[in-house]
């Protein structure tokens, strides 16, 4: 230890420890001490030459230290040039080279990258040293196993003490100093890692150049002065020079004004919001784009003279508009201005900061705090290691902008396309605690500027989907709004041109799932509207192609709807089979509505049948609960069919007990007045206790079906025992849980009971599953009753909340 000891204080007394030292001082400190002196002399900003030739200075000062360095190891002024030139030379130039590598790797790998540039930055280098050791040591001749032994230990000790330490120590101190964003700060930083280089070098260069010296032994010899000298030696010194040069060239400042620069950054930002928006980031791109598009446009008006009604919000928000704003409206106190964006921290951008230095150098005379505050900006820039900047002149590059905002412009539609889908994807809030809207955020509003933007453009397909995407999945609105609605009836008009468009467009080239994607699309969208005669035509058509049950069970549904009864029967009566309950229900009900009593209640019996006997009779029990409500209530369209049965078509239906206590059930629970009942009578009291028992029988054959127990609620409500009927609703909904007419069932009954949250929630969920209109399910209004309880049912719900917080109950 005491050996190695004496070597290293050895290492750092000579003459030729200092001179290294100030290689390293010349690469790492001087270049910047020189521009922050040439930045406080001139106070603005430095010419990028002025930069690059500060550089230069500073690598030739690095070079003259490196002469003085070989002079001081014992060499005469010629023996140090021939050292100088075939050793020090590439010494700085693989170091220079490695710099550059590692930018490119880093910029190709990242993190990886940077450890990738500093190994083969550190190889470069250690064979650098290996070549100033043979010019240090130009009269000593070695053994290949010994040339070859001393490179490799050359790389490794260049690549641990040159690199990887400097590296680690480099971090540490950038760390230490971080948030000290002080000029003299930084150049402190810079000189620890100067003098902690110089000591990690230091005894490495001793090493490998001077320690050979005293070594020379048997199989070394020391050829003659007189050896014929060989010019292959100044190869690496030709190598080096060219590194250096092309290291000159690739960092030689390109000379781009600011206007051009400004030009670059707007389409670097529109190609990255574009990106943003292929990528699937829609918010994050339409928000970025809309900025771009804002200043974009204050350029424009600029150039062309106009107003320009920036906002205080967006000089807080946006650098770009605050600057714009000192020079299109506040030309005569624009210093002052600026000075006042950039105290209330709207602009801390370098740009802005060296206009403020340039627009301090022009004015007559300053105060002392607008003196401190030019010291300010002249720190913060020098600690950043910042000496180049500037903003185009607004008044004479105004209009250079204009190929930009036409560039920008050319984005527009993607870009309101996404806009529309990013107002979708964060839907509708108020902030309050309980929500006062559900569904998926797109609203009526949106689905009009969808429409409109369709119905302008209608040669762009995009714009015509968004539209009846957009129609299709909007929030749901009540029945008495459907003829108000207006994009109701302009729809119409889009999904018509939609689908000639995707003919037209992409009708070649997508698979035939695609095309019936879009049949299916088309047909959701004339439901929505109820156009049922334009859906029926369509869905006939549609299914000369497509043999699909989804076309095929809307087409029937639009048929029956619209009074086309036979062509209904026609298209059950193809697929009707013993599996499936709906055919039956529809051959059911077109016979009904149609007056052939006897083949509708042969159907019927089918239907009941597959109820009791299918494995997954949820389907079954729907229609025919459906089937119920077409026989025996009254609507605005058609009258029951129940008091036009004769005995013997009763009786028929009653031959199924199964059947004919499920009707029992539904005509004594929802209309018991069909007996001649008053709700004042015990003929009433009579008819719910039969609804209830015919339940019960139904239940008892086959237990999981919904609506036997929904009619179980119902008939509680009417006998006022909400708690039962809350009970019966719930079993209902275990077995079918998206009908929302059983959920808002839940709602009334929980409102009775004045359990207000559980009623708040049951109506939420009854909205959000509520179609627009009684699409397969024929429970007249529907679509208009769970809007009802808004205004109610909340208005309660917060005034229990209130009465809770204060400890007592309403």
């Amino acid at each position: 230890m005491k050996r190695i000891g004496e070597y290293f204080a050895g290492a750092y007394k000579n003459a030729f420890a200092r001179w290294i030292f100030g290689i390293t001082a010349s690469l790492v400190i001087l270049p910047d001490l020189i521009k922050t002196v040439l930045l406080c002399i001139k106070k603005e900003s430095l010419a990028a030459g002025t930069v690059f030739i500060a550089d230069v200075l500073c690598v030739v000062c690095a070079f003259v230290f490196a002469f003085f360095a070989v002079c001081s190891i014992g060499k005469t002024a010629k023996e140090a040039v021939a050292v100088w030139l075939k050793g020090c030379i590439p010494c700085i130039a693989a170091l220079y080279g490695g710099k550059l590598l590692t930018v490119l790797f880093v910029k190709c790998f990242g993190t990886v990258g940077e450890f990738i540039g500093i190994a083969a930055g550190g190889i470069l280098l250690g064979l650098s040293f290996y070549l100033l050791s043979c010019a240090v040591n130009s009269g000593i001749k070695r053994k290949v196993g010994r040339k070859l032994l001393l490179t490799a230990v050359c790389i490794l000790l260049a690549i641990v003490f040159a690199y990887l330490l400097p590296y680690i120590f480099g971090l540490g101190v950038e760390s230490a100093f971080a948030q000290k964003r002080v000029w003299c700060i930084k150049l402190i930083a810079e000189l620890v890692f100067a003098v902690f280089c110089r000591a990690m070098i230091v005894p490495v260069l001793k090493f490998v150049c001077l320690g050979n010296l005293s070594k020379a032994g048997t199989d070394e010899q020391i050829t003659s002065a007189q050896t014929k000298k060989s010019r292959l030696g100044y190869i690496p010194t030709a190598v080096g020079a060219a590194v250096l040069t092309i290291c000159a060239v690739m960092t030689f400042p390109a000379t781009v004004s600011s206007s051009d620069r400004l030009k670059a950054e707007y389409y670097s930002r529109t190609n990255t919001a574009c990106y943003n928006l292929l990528g699937g980031n829609i918010i994050t791109a339409v928000n970025d784009y809309r900025e771009i598009q804002r200043e974009l446009e204050i350029w424009e008006k600029i150039a062309d003279g106009g107003w320009n009604d920036i906002s205080e919000s967006e000089i807080a928000t946006n650098q770009m508009l605050a600057y714009l704003d000192t020079y299109a409206n506040h030309t005569d106190d624009r210093l002052e201005t600026m000075e006042k964006y950039y105290t209330a921290g709207y602009i801390k951008d370098t740009d802005f900061c060296f206009d403020m230095l340039a627009e301090y150098k022009n004015a007559d005379e300053l105060t002392a705090e607008q003196k401190n505050r030019r010291t300010e900006i002249l720190t913060n820039l020098a600690a950043n290691g910042i000496y180049v900047g500037g903003l185009p002149d607004v008044a004479e590059n105004a209009a250079a902008m204009a190929e930009v905002i036409e560039t920008a412009f050319s984005y527009q539609n993607s870009f309101e396309y996404a806009e529309m889908l990013a107002k979708m994807r964060v839907g509708v809030t108020n902030g309050t605690n309980i929500a006062d809207s559900v569904g998926t955020g797109i609203t009526y509003q949106l689905v009009s500027q969808a429409v409109e933007k369709a119905l302008e453009a209608p040669e762009d397909f995009v714009w015509s989907y968004i539209a009846v995407m957009f129609y299709n999945n909007q929030e749901q609105h009540s029945l008495y709004l459907t003829a108000d609605y207006s994009d109701d009836k302009r729809i119409l008009a889009v999904v018509e041109n939609f689908e000639k468009q995707f003919e037209k467009q992409l009708g070649k080239d997508i698979t035939k799932e695609e095309r019936l994607g879009i049949k299916k699309l088309v047909m959701q969208t004339y439901l929505r509207a109820l156009a049922l005669d334009k859906c029926a035509d369509y869905g006939l058509e549609a299914l000369k192609e497509f043999d699909n049950f989804f076309i095929r069970e809307n087409t029937m549904y639009a048929l029956l709807k619209t009074g086309r009864y036979d062509e209904c029967l026609k298209l059950a009566k193809e697929v009707q089979d013993d599996t499936n309950p709906v055919p039956l229900y529809y051959a059911a009900a077109a016979t009904l509505e149609s007056g052939e009593f006897d083949a509708s209640a042969e159907y019927v019996l089918e239907l009941a049948k597959q109820v009791k006997t299918s494995e997954y009779p949820k389907k079954a029990d729907e229609l025919l609960h459906s089937y119920f409500s077409l026989l025996v209530v009254d609507t605005e369209t058609t009258k029951a069919k129940y008091s036009l049965l004769s005995d013997e078509q009763i009786n028929k239906l009653n031959s199924d007990e199964f059947l004919k206590n499920y009707l029992e059930a539904y005509v004594n629970a929802c209309y018991p007045s069909y007996g001649g009942h008053s709700i004042y009578d015990d003929a009433y009291t009579q008819a719910m206790e039969t609804a209830l028992a015919a339940a019960d029988r139904v239940i008892s054959e086959r237990g999981e079906l919904c609506y036997p127990y929904y009619l179980k609620g119902v008939t509680h409500m009417q006998q006022k025992k909400y708690d039962e009927a809350v009970a019966a609703y719930k079993k209902a909904i275990d077995y079918k849980s998206d009908d929302p007419m059983i959920w808002y069932a839940l709602y009334a009954a929980y409102e009775e009971l004045e359990e207000w949250e559980n009623a708040y929630t049951a109506a939420e969920i009854a909205i959000g599953l509520s179609p627009w209109f009684n699409y397969y399910s024929d429970y007249e209004g529907i679509g208009i009753h769970p809007y009802s309880y808004r205004d109610g049912a909340k208005a309660m719900i917060e005034k229990q909340h209130e009465a809770s917080q204060k400890g007592g109950n309403e």
